[in-house]
């Protein structure tokens, strides 16, 4: 760490001008630290050149903000991202498509018979099947993807890089991996409903919300565990 911060000193005494930035450092006993630096290049004696460096440690103000942050926008039961995060998240990647083209598709789905879940065995095992489906699909998706709890039992994914066959192939997987290995409730077998839409030309945030949620409830119209998407 030494030859890196003289690196960066050297710097500042060939331009000669103030530096300004963010870093994050690690301590000999291996505490880390968030530091707001600036490093002042000065002449003294006339002659000799030193650096002044002013240190000022941010990081329990940056844990609190990352705490803030993820009482914002992470859903405090299931720990995935909430409705205020997917509409954020959507408007970016819809954004990233009208200007690169790069595509996305997007799933949404929801737990069949779930109000008769929690009529039967009660919130707590409710809360227990949306706590174990939300840890069983994370592990299905990629660091890339977003997964969302927009209502009670209602997500979103946001596959992004994604073209509509990958998204039915991964859908289906998690559907059928739900029904075979959720078993949350002794007896009782977990489903649910999906619908599967790619982005359009055309599309903005409520476009492409309609369409993939006219699926959902075409889906649930045609039975249940089952997935409908722009092909059928």
């Amino acid at each position: 760490m030494a030859t890196q911060f003289r690196n960066m000193d050297n710097i500042v005494l060939k331009n000669q001008k103030v530096s300004s930035h963010y870093e994050w450092v690690t301590y000999p006993n291996g505490e880390q630290a968030y530091l707001y630096t600036q490093k002042i290049p000065f002449i003294y004696n006339d002659k000799d050149i030193g650096i002044l460096c002013i240190s000022r440690d941010l990081t329990e103000l940056y844990n609190i903000q990352i705490e803030l942050r993820n009482q914002t926008y992470i859903d405090e039961l299931t720990k995935i991202n909430n409705r205020k995060s997917y509409n954020k998240r959507l408007a970016e990647i819809l954004s990233e498509f009208k200007r690169y083209k790069i595509e996305f598709s997007m799933v949404m789905f929801d737990i069949d018979d779930f109000k008769s879940i929690n009529d039967t065995y009660g919130h707590k095992v409710g809360d227990d099947v949306l706590i174990g489906l939300c840890k069983m699909v994370s592990s299905n998706i990629r660091k890339n993807d977003y997964f969302f709890r927009i209502g009670g039992e209602e997500f979103v994914i946001l596959l992004s890089n994604t073209n509509l066959s990958q998204a039915i192939l991964l859908s289906d997987k998690i559907r059928d991996e739900i029904e075979k290995k959720l078993n949350i409730i002794d007896g009782r077998v977990v489903t649910i409903s999906m619908g599967v839409a790619k982005v359009l030309e055309d599309d903005d945030e409520k476009s492409i919300f309609k369409r993939v949620d006219s699926y959902l409830y075409k889906a649930k119209r045609g039975g249940k565990n089952r997935l409908v998407s722009d092909l059928n």
